[in-house]
């Protein structure tokens, strides 16, 4: 909590340690999970600490293991629903490095992923949270691009759809969201 550079070297160190096991045993399910998180943690650590090219690369580093994971057992739920928040974290990294085009194919990817999700759970509250939070990423996407009616279409939906969830009774998460 506020050691911002020990946090990111930790992180770095996990991350390394981590790819060394992958490496050392690829076919290791765990170290693909916990190498994972590790570079989860630290783009939370780099994004905290202002380090926005570090984040965005390690943003590229998640999305690039989940889509292996998913590739490989593409069934997993569980799976396809990470690489859709970590795509919303990639696109939402993108924006701040100022390329909204890139950010927007992350977000449209992200909210594909979820509105598949969705239609196979159509109950399902947290799949209904990721697509309005996809619809939100990808309306920044379209506002840092300067697509000002397409921002305003998506950030309108977005909105209706996290209202719904309170609707729903979503609770504090889907407040939080909306404000």
């Amino acid at each position: 909590l506020g050691e911002l550079p020990a946090a990111v070297a930790h992180g770095q160190r996990a991350v390394a340690l981590l790819e060394v096991l992958t490496r050392e045993e690829p076919d290791a399910a765990t170290h693909r999970v916990n190498l994972l998180s590790a570079t989860n943690a630290l783009r939370y650590a780099l994004v905290d600490a202002g380090r926005s090219a570090e984040a965005l690369e390690a943003s590229r580093r998640g999305a690039t293991l989940l889509e292996a994971m998913v590739a490989d057992d593409p069934r997993n739920a569980f799976l396809r629903r990470s690489l859709a928040v970590t795509l919303n974290a990639l696109a939402r990294d993108r924006i701040a490095a100022g390329d909204a085009a890139a950010a927007r194919i992350s977000a449209d990817r992200s909210l594909a992923l979820s509105a598949q999700l969705l239609a196979a759970e159509p109950g399902n509250l947290e799949h209904r949270r990721d697509v309005a939070f996809a619809v939100r990423v990808l309306a920044e996407a379209h506002a840092a691009a300067g697509e000002r009616a397409a921002s305003l279409t998506a950030w309108r939906d977005a909105v209706a759809r996290h209202e719904a969830l309170l609707a729903a009774g979503a609770g504090d998460r889907a407040r939080d969201d909306l404000a």
